[in-house]
């Protein structure tokens, strides 16, 4: 593996992973739909993330190999398939949110959303298959062109009063909003940044370990100033009254840069802005779906003649059309993938830790039923959901209670083993010294 990233590279790139329509239309969803404290949890903890995976950088850094490829090392192949399948699963999800969110852009511009996703969908997969450096650049240019985008419109909504009054409004959200539902969040989206396998991609081919903890740390600051730009346009534009009675949450902005050329007589500049806004699906879309092709190889259970990358861009685009089309918010959508991610992986990779530093040895079939309980019990919270047979407390903190029911789930079937192994030593310790007297 050549190692070429600068710090300013990764960066870039560790920025493009997060901000995506997820991270800027996802967020002015929510700030429309529940209020500015609730709404900007999510980009935040992105943010947070990042800080936090600069403590962990060097380790990955040193390491190189993905997850999954660490797990099966340690606790051999089944548990190396089921990471892999996972962190495929959950970036499968997260593709799907960009495509929702471009769908509902190229919908205020008449596209029919079924075709609108179909031609986003092709576009990303034609961009993934570009050389890292060169997308990394392609990111740096995209990112340019739409922050001159946003930070138009927010020039035009925002009066002078907009900042104060977003402040202001925080404390109140925050008696208000459920705590549960910000830590539903906010949970699963910085421990996704910990151990999910896209951004250890760009750490691992940073060009030291000093340039992946710096670029962690300015991608972090990076995504924290990005975070005023959606709640800002959306705040301002809620407090100007410019929104239509019955828009959806996802149209604010596209709606919002429309208006602004209509109102100034040069709607061509307003369409051009909205066309803008795909260029953040296309980055963070061509990113993921880059590593889901790479993942797709490392399937031991798909036959090898279905590995070429045609196949396996057809494979996950089919996938990534079908969840687009039932897709919910599009935070929710990508939280409820980051968190049945993490029910099967987090217990997995303490154990890795604990045993790498030799505290203590644990059964690869004791890791193994901790991985796919933990991760089939956080799915089959998301169907009953789905199927509106979860009871309404649960189904109102569905985030929350998927990784902590998952991670329980998990603890339990590892505990499990551990007695059942202690169980069977202890049987055959005791025939053992009977057998002796």
């Amino acid at each position: 593996m050549k190692r070429k990233l600068n710090f300013f590279k990764v960066a870039i790139s560790l920025i493009s992973l997060h901000y995506g329509l997820g991270f800027l239309m996802g967020t002015s969803e929510a700030v429309f739909n529940s209020g500015l404290l609730l709404g900007i949890t999510y980009p935040l903890s992105c943010a947070a993330g990042l800080f936090l995976l600069s403590l962990i950088s060097k380790f990955y850094w040193k390491k190189r190999y993905p997850i999954w490829i660490l797990l099966g090392n340690s606790f051999g192949k089944t548990v190396k398939d089921g990471v892999c399948f996972l962190s495929w699963f959950w970036m499968i999800g997260i593709v799907a949110s960009q495509v929702v969110g471009a769908s509902f852009i190229l919908g205020i511009l008449r596209v029919p959303p079924n075709v609108g996703a179909i031609l986003i969908i092709i576009m990303i997969s034609l961009f993934s298959l570009l050389p890292i450096e060169k997308l990394s650049n392609l990111f740096l240019s995209l990112l340019f062109l739409n922050s001159i985008g946003i930070v138009i419109g927010i020039s035009k909504v925002a009066l002078p009063d907009t900042f104060k009054l977003m402040f202001l409004s925080i404390p109140k959200d925050f008696f208000n909003k459920n705590i549960l539902s910000i830590l539903g969040v906010a949970l699963p989206t910085i421990f996704i940044t910990l151990l999910g396998m896209d951004f250890h991609q760009f750490i691992v081919q940073a060009k030291d370990p000093k340039q992946a903890v710096t670029g962690s740390l300015i991608g972090g600051l990076g995504l924290t100033l990005m975070t005023l730009l959606p709640a800002v346009i959306t705040f301002g534009a809620i407090n100007n009254k410019i929104l239509p009675p019955n828009i959806d949450g996802k149209q604010v902005i596209p709606f919002v840069f429309l208006y602004e050329g209509e109102k100034f007589g040069f709607p061509f500049i307003g369409k051009l802005l909205v066309a803008s806004l795909l260029t953040v699906a296309l980055a963070s879309g061509s990113a993921l779906t880059r590593i889901l092709t790479q993942t797709f190889f490392d399937f031991v259970f798909i036959p090898s003649r279905w590995k070429s990358k045609r196949n396996i861009l057809i494979i996950n685009a089919l996938i990534i059309f079908f969840l687009a089309l039932t897709g919910k918010t599009i935070i929710s959508l990508i939280v409820c993938f980051y968190a049945i991610y993490l029910s099967g992986v987090t217990i997995p990779f303490i154990v890795y830790i604990v045993q790498s530093n030799r505290l203590f040895y644990f059964p690869k079939r004791a890791v193994c039923s901790s991985l796919i309980l933990g991760a089939a019990s956080s799915l089959i919270i998301l169907i009953l959901s789905i199927i509106n047979a979860l009871p309404a407390v649960l189904n109102k903190n569905l985030e929350l209670f998927m990784i902590l029911f998952g991670i329980f789930s998990s603890i339990i079937a590892l505990l499990i083993n551990l007695f059942i192994v202690y169980l069977v030593k202890k049987f055959f310790l005791k025939n053992f010294l009977k057998n002796l007297q």
